[in-house]
């Protein structure tokens, strides 16, 4: 690959960049996804070391967190914005009442935490928990506990995560004869 093709690529990609965000409206934690994979496909990256670049160039631990936190928070105002969040927030209310609400987002926080990574099925449901406070007239601070304990829970004792894994990976002694 040529350095002229590399700096067009480089420009190419701010310009497309400036583009997606400012003319076409797009969010910009996904206009710079989509620059950032195109950028690796023009500059000859193969494809399966294009996710793992752009990982590493967020930050190797927090390029997973940010990741999923950046595209939690656009799907939770997604969910606010058309109203999912309180229809919702309103069947689990119906379901237990009005003075069980901790329990019923402590049981959703259990329930949704056991196929999801911990900091998902927090992004996801803390939304539901502003929701219920603002129906109940509760403080947020008792409703947010619960929602913690049960995703917890569900983390700690019910599902082994890769992070779990590959750590029982390397502290498991071999018993070799």
């Amino acid at each position: 690959m040529s350095t002229l093709t590399l700096v067009l690529t480089a420009v190419g990609s701010v310009l497309l960049l400036l583009f997606l965000v400012m003319k076409a409206r797009m969010h910009a934690f996904v206009a710079l996804m989509v620059v950032s994979i195109g950028a690796g496909l023009f500059s000859g990256m193969p494809l399966d070391k294009i996710a793992a670049t752009m990982e590493k160039g967020m930050g190797g631990t927090l390029g997973f967190l940010a990741i999923v936190v950046a595209l939690g928070a656009m799907f939770g105002k997604i969910l606010h914005e058309t109203g999912a969040v309180d229809q919702i927030a309103v069947k689990m209310l119906k379901s237990f009442g009005h003075n069980r609400a901790h329990y019923a987002i402590g049981l959703a926080g259990l329930i949704c935490a056991l196929p999801l990574f911990f900091e998902v099925a927090i992004v996801l449901l803390i939304s539901v928990a502003f929701s219920m406070a603002r129906h109940t007239g509760t403080n947020l601070v008792k409703l947010v506990i619960p929602l913690f304990a049960g995703v917890a829970a569900a983390a700690a004792f019910c599902c082994l995560d890769r992070r779990r894994c590959c750590w029982r990976r390397k502290c498991t002694p071999t018993l070799a004869g």
